[in-house]
């Protein structure tokens, strides 16, 4: 299973796939003046009863267009998930091209 976020401005998505298969999914307010430990609070509480044993989640990946909460995120998924989630974000190697003046908007 991975866990996913997509966090823009006015909410955070949250979604659990085993495979290709949405199992569960989740919105918080985005709130950028969270910490990490708020999060993983937050992400733990969440995620729980979906992924079961905590070694049944194989990684995370983040899409943020929220600068100021993506590197409390990322801490908090390290907290959470014991290793580092992949951002996605366009510097990403995807077979997507962004063709828009600001890239890193999009979300």
């Amino acid at each position: 299973m991975i866990v996913v976020f997509d966090v823009g401005n006015s909410e955070i998505t949250i979604g659990i796939f085993d495979g290709e298969e949405l199992v569960s999914h989740w919105r918080l307010t985005t709130a950028a003046p969270r910490t990490a430990d708020e999060l993983a609070i937050l992400i733990r509480s969440i995620t729980g009863d979906a992924t079961g044993a905590s070694d049944a989640v194989s990684g995370s990946a983040i899409c943020s267009v929220v600068p100021a909460i993506t590197p409390m995120l990322v801490e908090a998924c390290e907290m959470v998930f014991g290793r580092k989630p992949v951002l996605v974000d366009a510097r990403a190697k995807l077979p997507v091209k962004l063709d828009v003046e600001e890239p890193f908007t999009v979300g």
